[in-house]
Parts: structure tokens; C-alpha cells; sequence
């Protein structure tokens, strides 16, 4: 099997990721961004299995060849990975993986190496990749690259190096993507680029140390003792944040220009703040006369250092692919020292087309590497056309909200009044949201007392005589709910603990299929043509990962609420979920909840509709069987974070109302706005 792993550039937010990483102990410290992108560059390999050994030889770029052997022990995988030296990646690796178990060996022959070593551009991290996503692919171990990125992190933590989580963030390949970091959370938002982008990056010839420039930055942390240390938390919090979240906003649009400028900002921002925290070191004379050289200016929008920055690399965006050959061909013969690297960012549409890397090195190398990715977009494709056909609804608790209305009927057969004029229990109008989205089955979990009921609703005609009493059209809608019934199914949930309780109690029926999961307290009416539950699978079927349904709430009733936060895609109205937090307080929401282009005092709630992967129930799971419970029960927005995390997660702004029956006040309310809503079920 033969891999490619690229290395990594950080276009912006350089250093934010450990410095984030302080906030638990000082939680003025803001959250962290980097926007990286990969290299042309990387690491080739061919790997196989070995039975007892990790071997691996290399050829480094100046043409080195190496060659190490380490038994699959763990003593010896650590004392090698602990030395520092070019092994040491690999075996960090191979540990992690060998106290995970489920491995052998690994022969690993990494036949050719272009890209630079110990300039910014993540070769440790690279080397750290490849080892992880050859145990991975080699041994069937089924993760997906947020995985393999965290075993490569965790192998690095294991040397004696230093890196940040970014770091492995060439796990993605040319997909350039955000990197949001808090605390030990972290982030990854895939972005989309629309148009083509042109980078320059020169190794500048020069020398820096990044182990002083870490050191004495992290001086500044968790608590600064001076204004110059309160300068590196501000310039590596708020500052950058801002500066990378709009980068990654120009990035998607494909504005080169504003890429440019934002990069000048960039420069300009950490040279005012970090440079007295560091000085013989981050004054950088030789990284400034090139960002300064006039002959390049007219072929550059912008530019600024890589990863410490220092002495090391420089990076530019440049107007074109011509501009890109006269920057390179300027430096080549004004400053022969340094060296200089092509950096295209491919927009989705050039990808998609795309059958080789541009990199000058063995064509059929770079075709095997990319035609991966190739059979990798078709598979997403054929994923997408999966249909959802299941929806769950929870409707199993007692009511005490209601009561006493609850004594004398279940809160979901409590009536709504459609925009037909048509009576009806709020569970058959949640029932017929789901259908009428194209669900072929719908599951109710009811408590085991109030089976009956239910089934008899569903399943059951009415007698005889009531039915000879009926109206024609009621005669008929009659019948369209015995035909109804035929797609209901009523489980059980015996012991009431819990929302993401009731929802686990589903996980046979489900049978590993994604599914639409409903409130059994709200109803719902769109503004447009589709459902809202349409709209919402309309969205899955694009982005193949979980999506959840959002609403724009004012912060005086967010703590009544879930709520997320992300970024926005290219598509303004989908969100790749960053954060999942139940009933947040107004403060807490402010601080980790702003989501970029809303006003001040707008978040994002839950809507009330959810398509989820299977492996939601993993994560419920675990709850259950750790008995982790949160306000004494089982609770499925918890849940919800960690499917995000390690599986991705969308969230849809639905362009429709939600009406909650659970109050008596909102109910009152939704018996007078529903039947005039548009779309109201009728």
C-alpha cells in the first residue's frame, strides 16, 4: 500500500492552539484558531505489516537514507520515541497503538521526501500521520481521520517535541480547514475554497530557535505578569481570532485580495505584541526585508512568517500562477540562499476534476496518492444518495408540566387545531411531519403503561358506531390513519431516566441506519415548500454527517434552551457545529457561544429536529453503562457534543417555527398561532 501524507502550512492564528490550551487554569483566556492548509510537499511511503517488528527507512530531502528496526515492545517503542531523533516520530506512533492493541507490526519504506525538514511546515507531524493511518489502513481499524490525527498527536506527545494539535492537521490532505481549540477541546471545520488561491512559501536560509520562542512565550501563561505578557494573550486570543475567523470567511469565497490584507494585519498585529516578549528571536530581520523587498510587490497581495515565526519561512499569496513563477524566479536570483515552494489552494470544483498532485516528483506517486482521494469523493457521493428512512420520537415522559390535564390524558393526545380546521393530538401531527419528509417508519417510545393507548390510537379503527357517526371527509381521514398506523411502531421505555435514555431504548429498531429524531412536545411549520424535516434531510444528504436543526434565539431565554456554535460554510445558512451545550447561562454563552456575523445578543438553539448517525447510541452507551447522569438522568446533548467531535456535525438554520405543547402558557400560545402558521400540517 502506498500513502502520501502532505505537510502542513498555518496561513493564520500560529501559536493560539497551546495558548488556548491554558484556559482551564485561566478562563480569561479566549479561545484559539489556526487556519491551516497543506503543502504540494510531503511524505511518500510504501507500507506493509511486519509480524514483530516497526521498521522503517527513509530519504530525507537533502537525500539521506536511514534504516532503524524496534521490536513491537513497549519499553523499546518508548525509550526510542523519548531520544528526539527522526525515529522517535514513528515510534511514538507505534506505541499509542500498541497500548491500544490490536496491531503488529509495521515495515514501512519511505521511499521519498520533498518537503523541507524543520521549517514550519509540520514534517514531524507528517511522519506521525503516515505511521497512523498505515496501522489504521493496514489493520482494519475503521477511523476516520480525526482519529488517525489524534493517535499521531498523542505519538508526538510522546517525543521530547513540543507541538500543538494543529500540527496534525495535515491529516486532511488538501482540504484546507479550520481549527478551533479550548481548553483540550478541539475543532476541525472542512472548508470549501470557490475559486483557486496562489501561494508562495520561501524557506528563508536563515536560522531561528523555536523551542526560545515557545519557552518564552509560555511565560505569559496561564497568568500574565506584565504588559508585555498581557499583550501575547491578547494578541493570541481575541486579536487572532478575529483575524483567522475572517480569513477562513475570505478563504471560502475565494477573495485572494482580502486574504492579502488580512495577512499584512496579521504581521503587523504580532510584531506589536509579541515581538518584546521574545526579541532576539521574533525581530526576524530576514523575514522582514522579504516581506518588505520591493521587486516582489507587484506580484504579491500579502504576506507574513510561518508557524513561530522568526527567521524560518515566509509565506505569500500572489494574484495568479504567473505571479507565482515571478516571485519565485525574484528570489531564486536575488536571494540564492533561500529556497522557494509552490502552494496552490484548489478550489472544490478544480478538485473535483483534479487526477494528479502538481508537485514535480514521480507522476505515477502522485497519481496513485490522489486517485485515493478520487475513490474516497466517489464512495462520499454514494453515501449521500443513503436514504433516512427512520424517524424516532421520545414521547415517554410523565407530564408534570401539564398537570393536572396530564391525570385525565397523555401531554402528547393533548389537542392542536390544524390550518384545515382539523383537530387532532399533537403526537399524529409530529407523526405526520415525519412522513410527509419521505420517512418510511416512524418509532414512539411511550412508558410501558401507555402502550395500549398508543397502539390502539395507531393501530386500531375506531367502533362502528363512531364511525357511522363520522362525517365523509372524517370517514375518510379515518382511514388515512389506519393506513398511517401501518408505518408506527410504539416501543417501550420501562424506566423513565431520561431523554437521551428514551432515545438509546430505539437502537434495536434503528439497526444502524441514520435516523430523523422529533420532540414529542413540539410541532412544526415551515416557510417554504418543504417540511421542515425535509429541509433538514435535504441538508444530510449533502453534508453525510449529522445534522442538527437551528433556530436564532435572543440571550434573555437561551438558558431555556441547547445551543450550539460553529462556523459558518460556504452556504450561509449550514453551520459546522463546533460546540453542543445545554441551557447555558448568558455569560457562558457570550464567551463561547458568539457565532461570526450574528448580532451581540443572537445565538443558535436547538430547533427540536435532528438527523443523527448510529453511532450516537455509542455515546448514550457509555453513559448508561458508566451511569453518567447529569440533573439525575440521562441526557442526550452531551452526547450530542461528542458525536460532534469525533464524527463531524452540521447544524441547519430551519426556515420554519417550532411550537413547544410542554408549558401551559407556550401552549396556549401555539393553539393561536399554529393553525395560522404557513405549512402548518393539515
Amino acid at each position: 500500500m502506498k500513502l502520501f501524507v502532505p505537510g502542513r502550512l498555518c496561513l493564520f492564528g500560529e501559536h493560539s492552539d497551546w495558548a488556548a490550551g491554558y484556559s482551564p487554569l485561566n478562563p480569561a483566556i479566549e479561545k484559539g484558531c489556526t487556519l491551516i492548509a497543506s503543502t504540494n510537499q510531503g511524505i511518500y511511503a510504501e507500507v506493509k505489516p511486519h509480524p514483530t517488528h516497526l521498521i522503517l527507512r527513509a530519504a530525507l530531502n537533502d537525500g539521506t537514507k536511514i534504516e532503524a528496526a524496534l521490536p513491537m515492545e513497549k519499553t523499546a517503542l518508548l525509550a526510542e520515541a523519548q531520544t528526539g531523533t527522526f525515529f522517535s516520530y514513528a515510534a511514538g506512533v507505534a506505541y499509542q497503538f500498541l497500548s491500544h492493541g490490536g496491531v503488529g507490526g509495521l515495515e514501512i519504506d519511505n521511499y521519498l521526501t520533498d518537503l523541507p525538514i524543520q521549517k514550519g511546515l509540520s514534517s514531524s507531524a507528517a511522519i506521525c500521520v503516515l505511521v497512523a493511518r498505515a496501522f489504521n489502513r493496514l489493520y482494519d481499524l475503521k477511523m476516520n481521520v480525526r482519529a488517525e490525527m489524534e493517535m499521531a498527536y498523542l505519538g508526538e506527545t510522546a517525543t521530547p517535541s513540543r507541538c500543538g494539535r494543529m500540527d496534525q492537521g495535515c491529516a486532511y490532505g488538501n482540504r484546507p480547514i479550520l481549527m478551533i481549540f479550548d481548553g483540550d477541546k478541539m475543532d476541525v471545520v472542512e472548508l470549501k475554497v470557490t475559486k483557486d488561491l496562489f501561494f508562495v512559501i520561501v524557506d528563508l536560509g536563515a536560522s531561528k530557535n523555536t523551542q526560545e520562542i515557545l519557552a518564552s512565550l509560555n511565560q505569559a501563561y496561564p497568568l500574565a505578569a506584565n504588559e508585555v505578557q498581557e499583550n501575547v494573550q491578547k494578541y493570541l486570543g481575541a486579536i487572532s481570532y478575529k483575524i483567522t475567523q475572517d480569513a477562513a470567511a475570505a478563504l471560502q469565497q475565494g477573495d485572494a485580495v482580502k486574504i492579502g490584507e488580512l495577512m499584512k494585519v496579521a504581521q503587523r498585529e504580532f510584531d506589536k505584541h509579541l515581538i518584546p516578549a521574545c526579541p532576539w528571536q521574533l525581530t526576524a530581520p530576514v523575514l522582514h526585508e522579504l516581506l518588505n523587498y520591493q521587486p516582489i510587490q507587484p506580484y504579491i497581495l500579502g504576506g507574513k512568517g510561518v508557524g513561530s515565526q522568526g527567521d524560518g519561512t515566509a509565506q505569500f499569496i500572489v494574484k495568479d500562477a504567473e505571479s507565482q513563477q515571478q516571485v519565485i524566479g525574484i528570489v531564486a536570483r536575488d536571494f540564492p540562499q533561500m529556497e522557494c515552494l509552490k502552494l496552490t489552494v484548489r478550489s472544490q470544483t478544480h478538485l473535483q476534476h483534479e487526477t494528479e498532485f502538481n508537485a514535480a516528483t514521480p507522476e505515477i506517486y502522485r497519481r496513485d496518492a490522489c486517485s485515493t482521494q478520487i475513490e474516497e469523493r466517489k464512495d462520499a457521493e454514494k453515501a449521500s444518495r443513503l436514504q433516512v428512512r427512520k424517524a424516532v420520537i421520545p414521547a415517554a415522559g410523565f407530564g408534570t408540566r401539564m398537570f393536572p390535564a396530564t391525570k385525565a390524558v397523555k401531554k402528547e393526545f393533548l389537542p392542536i387545531i390544524d390550518r384545515d380546521g382539523r383537530a387532532k393530538p399533537i403526537i399524529l401531527a409530529i407523526v405526520e411531519e415525519a412522513l410527509s419528509a419521505g420517512i418510511e417508519e416512524v418509532a414512539i417510545v411511550v412508558q410501558k403503561a401507555s402502550r395500549t393507548f398508543f397502539e390502539d390510537f395507531f393501530k386500531s379503527p375506531p367502533s362502528p358506531e363512531l364511525f357511522q357517526k363520522l362525517s365523509q371527509p372524517n370517514q375518510e381521514y379515518s382511514k388515512y390513519l389506519q393506513e398511517l398506523g401501518q408505518h408506527v411502531t410504539i416501543l417501550t421505555q420501562d424506566v423513565q431516566e431520561g431523554f437521551g435514555h428514551a432515545v438509546f431504548c430505539t437502537k434495536e429498531w434503528v439497526n444502524n441506519e441514520p435516523f430523523l429524531l422529533l420532540l414529542g412536545d413540539h410541532i412544526y411549520s415551515s416557510q417554504t415548500e418543504s417540511s421542515c424535516a425535509r429541509q433538514l434531510l435535504e441538508i444530510y444528504s449533502q453534508v453525510q454527517q449529522s445534522v442538527i436543526g437551528l433556530r436564532v434565539t435572543p440571550s434573555d431565554v437561551i438558558h431555556h434552551y441547547g445551543c450550539a456554535a460553529g462556523v459558518w460554510q460556504e452556504q450561509d445558512a449550514i453551520l459546522s457545529v463546533t460546540q453542543v451545550y445545554e441551557k447555558p447561562t448568558i455569560e457562558y454563552a457570550r464567551q463561547h457561544l458568539r457565532v461570526e456575523g450574528m448580532a451581540e445578543d443572537l445565538f443558535l438553539s436547538m430547533f427540536g429536529l435532528y438527523v443523527l448517525e448510529p453511532k450516537i447510541f455509542d455515546y448514550l452507551a457509555e453513559h448508561i453503562n458508566s451511569n453518567f447522569r447529569e440533573r439525575g438522568e440521562f441526557q442526550l446533548t452531551s452526547c450530542l457534543d461528542k458525536l460532534r467531535e469525533f464524527e463531524g456535525m452540521a447544524g441547519y438554520v430551519v426556515r420554519g417555527r417550532c411550537f413547544d405543547t410542554g408549558l401551559p402558557e407556550v401552549y396556549r400560545q401555539t393553539l393561536i398561532d399554529f393553525p395560522i402558521s404557513r405549512g402548518a400540517i393539515g
